[in-house]
């Protein structure tokens, strides 16, 4: 028996590509710029889709909780950014 767990946010685009897709809330959507955030990374495997996704996800919320104390996406010197290896977007 296998067990089966759903990562929230997360799509399976096939050929071993994920994307990770949030929309970002209204209170900080003029800060952060945009209405959504979304990173696609490369998974060939179940324990590797859950570290991209936690990887993901941590950037995510570290992005997210700088645009709530006012730093802005323009300023990503100001904003920590997670090692992301397979994710085009991440700097």
């Amino acid at each position: 028996m296998g067990v089966t767990v759903t990562l929230k946010y997360l799509k399976d685009l096939g050929g071993g590509r994920w994307e990770y897709r949030w929309r970002v809330p209204e209170s900080i959507k003029a800060t952060v710029g945009k209405s959504e955030w979304k990173r696609v990374f490369d998974a060939r495997n179940p324990a590797e889709v859950a570290r991209g996704h936690a990887k993901v996800d941590a950037d995510f919320m570290s992005q997210m909780q700088a645009a709530s104390l006012g730093v802005t996406s323009s300023s990503p010197s100001q904003v920590p950014q997670a090692g992301l290896s397979g994710c085009p977007e991440a700097g």
